[in-house]
């Protein structure tokens, strides 16, 4: 598939008063269409438009344009201009622009904005705020399938997708003790490089449909219809009420959003309860996780749903970022602290993911990416478990274990997403035969 992108060009100063210098920045209208063709299914999803305020500094994209001020005056960005800062004086210049109020020191102005875009998905593509492009964000996150011999994953290694190349980490941080402990974990994606955390499931909105994006990254597209709405990669169920939204999954897990998409309740089938209350704190936003059973936890956020501290009585953890990237996580217990360090070592793209070195100072796990940014080796310490992954122009996979036996998988797109139709060779120990 091919996207084809219009972008119309506004001058945009965001500066009025006296300064030294003077920024300019762009407003853009951008639309995007899908050309090329593909094995038609009785599907939901279809072309929309998506709204959503971008700052071009810092090239991320907000709901609401106070936000996107907050964070350029922040220690995010313009961290030696917090004090100038007058949140006071925020305008909507025009309909599609936005200044961020301050004071040079002498007289109030505007220094800095953002810009409304307005971009046209095609079917099964969701829009990327940080890159105003569309793309299919179904196969983001952990394998869909099973791991299973009738159902095959295509997991492999410690882990990565072979049918897309997309390395996956998941590390749980913090329980909580007593009835009903609060679990916080945190899932990475190198398809965007970012760290999410468990309670971070939402909602945003196009003109006609409704992007569910999941805790571990993956994103399902819900296409309102005439019976409410229907999703091509997902068989969960949403459904609007009157208040918000309630999403069945297929996990058993019910999850309630407010009308503006911020998970309310997380509660499993005869099982946990967590209800969530939210409050912000300058671009950041600070979560209270509740079980029911006197136990709250604090998360803080940031305003890509990356975790910065965790507390909960004598128990804290921290996480230390360098250019949006999560480099070390702190964890304090009473007067005991312990460090993990995570490595980005690749010179292409800095948001790759290339190991990790636990509490004891010792690296532990290994990854290795392509020219295009998908994961071709992952490896534990001293090279145990080595996997290798090559991808095939005709769209297969051929993984390489540390025995050196290869599996092909080989694949078929259904709505967005790469469903393995045939295995040739051992995928696993427990499948000695081919399930082609």
């Amino acid at each position: 598939m091919y996207c084809f992108l219009e972008l119309k060009m506004h001058n945009y100063i965001g500066f009025k008063g006296r300064c030294s210098s003077v920024f300019w920045f762009s407003a853009i209208v951008i639309r995007a269409f899908v050309f090329g063709f593909s094995i038609v299914f009785s599907g939901a999803a279809a072309a929309d438009t998506y709204s959503y305020w971008w700052e071009p500094n810092s090239g991320l994209g907000f709901d609401d344009p106070v936000k996107a001020c907050n964070y350029l005056y922040s220690e995010y960005y313009w961290s030696h201009l917090i004090s100038n800062y007058r949140p006071g004086l925020n305008r909507y210049r025009s309909e599609g622009l936005y200044d961020c109020g301050w004071n040079d020191g002498v007289e109030d102005g505007h220094f800095g904005g953002a810009q409304l875009i307005k971009i046209n998905c095609g079917a099964d593509m969701s829009p990327d705020r940080r890159t105003n492009s569309c793309s299919s964000k179904a196969q983001v996150g952990s394998p869909i399938e099973s791991v299973s011999c009738s159902s095959p994953s295509s997991g492999v290694g410690n882990p990565v997708n072979a049918a897309n190349g997309n390395k996956y980490q998941e590390e749980i941080d913090f329980e909580s003790r007593g009835t009903k402990p609060i679990t916080i974990s945190r899932s990475y994606n190198s398809l965007d490089g970012v760290w999410r955390h468990n309670f971070s499931t939402s909602l945003y909105f196009g003109e006609n449909t409704v992007v569910l994006v999941h805790a571990d990254g993956r994103e399902s597209i819900f296409l309102r219809d005439e019976q409410g709405y229907r999703s091509d990669s997902d068989s969960g169920v949403l459904i609007a009420q009157a208040n918000g939204w309630l999403y069945q999954s297929t996990s058993n897990v019910n999850f309630y959003f407010t009308s503006q998409g911020y998970l309310s309740a997380a509660v499993a089938l005869g099982g946990n309860r967590y209800t969530l209350t939210y409050r912000d704190q300058g671009p950041d936003r600070i979560i209270m996780v509740d079980n029911g059973f006197g136990v709250s936890i604090e998360l803080i956020e940031d305003p890509l749903h990356q975790l910065k501290n965790i507390s909960a009585g004598d128990r804290r953890v921290s996480y230390l970022y360098s250019s949006q990237r999560l480099v070390r996580r702190t964890t304090a217990i009473a007067s005991d602290v312990s460090a993990r360090e995570y490595h980005y070592e690749n010179s292409r793209n800095s948001g790759l993911l290339t190991g990790i070195t636990d509490e004891r100072g010792i690296r532990f796990a290994t990854w290795v990416y392509d020219t295009q940014g998908r994961a071709v080796s992952s490896q534990h310490g001293e090279g145990a478990s080595l996997t290798q992954i090559a991808y095939g122009a005709d769209g297969t996979s051929t993984v390489t274990n540390e025995l050196g036996k290869q599996t092909i998988y080989r694949y078929q797109q259904i709505s967005s997403v790469k469903r393995i139709v045939a295995i040739e060779g051992e995928p696993t120990p427990d499948c000695p035969a081919s399930n082609s």
